[in-house]
């Protein structure tokens, strides 16, 4: 039995493999191809596969460069900044080294001066106790007098003359004392247990000091 178009109100015999008639099949229109853009014209057509992944390989070697100098150039700036707060990092240390050792210094000075001003005050001789009155003349034509024990030794009078140094704040280190006896005699570190009375003097006799560092 032939089948019969499904077209509404039609009697019209279908074709084979089909529902409708002849006069009513569907007609199937080509789709049009859509046209090829410039750009995909030009990456398709303009340049050859082996040129294309030339230009490609020249690109991806010039980013890896550039990115490689980049990277380069950070390291060395990293490397300048990190040399140059080792630095100042050592110097802060250096100058806190120095700090520190110069109050130390400063400390140990302090203490030895006031022992030395101890021992002034007790080589203070008493009105009953022989003792010596020196004249100390210095370089720049001061004349200290100070009364010494007759035991005092060459080291009270250095002490004495530290002490008048550090209050007075002259930088005299380094000096001997000299005396004028049958010769003359120069008295210096070495010599600071020599009594007084040793020096053959008479209660009243003068010296001089000579600095060594000018």
């Amino acid at each position: 039995m032939n089948k019969i178009c499904k077209k509404n109100n039609c009697v019209n015999e279908a074709i084979p493999r089909g529902k409708y008639c002849e006069l009513h099949k569907t007609t199937r229109t080509t789709r049009p191809t859509r046209p090829t853009r410039p750009l995909e014209r030009l990456r398709t057509n303009s340049l050859p596969i082996e040129e294309n992944k030339d230009t490609y390989d020249r690109d991806l070697e010039l980013a890896l460069k550039n990115s490689l100098e980049g990277v380069k150039i950070k390291k060395n700036q990293f490397d300048e900044d990190r040399k140059l707060r080792l630095e100042q990092e050592n110097e802060y240390q250096e100058a806190l080294r120095l700090d520190t050792e110069r109050l130390l210094k400063e400390k140990i000075e302090i203490e030895e001066i006031e022992l030395k001003r101890l021992n002034i005050l007790k080589n203070n001789p008493t009105e009953k106790e022989n003792y010596f009155n020196i004249k100390i003349k210095l370089p720049n034509n001061l004349n200290l007098l100070k009364k010494f024990k007759e035991e005092s030794s060459v080291q009270d009078i250095q002490d004495y003359l530290d002490v008048y140094f550090f209050d007075n704040k002259i930088k005299i280190k380094n000096y001997v004392l000299v005396v004028n006896n049958l010769t003359k005699v120069k008295l210096g570190s070495r010599d600071k247990d020599t009594l007084l009375s040793s020096l053959n003097m008479s209660n009243n006799f003068m010296m001089f000091l000579e600095n060594l560092d000018s």
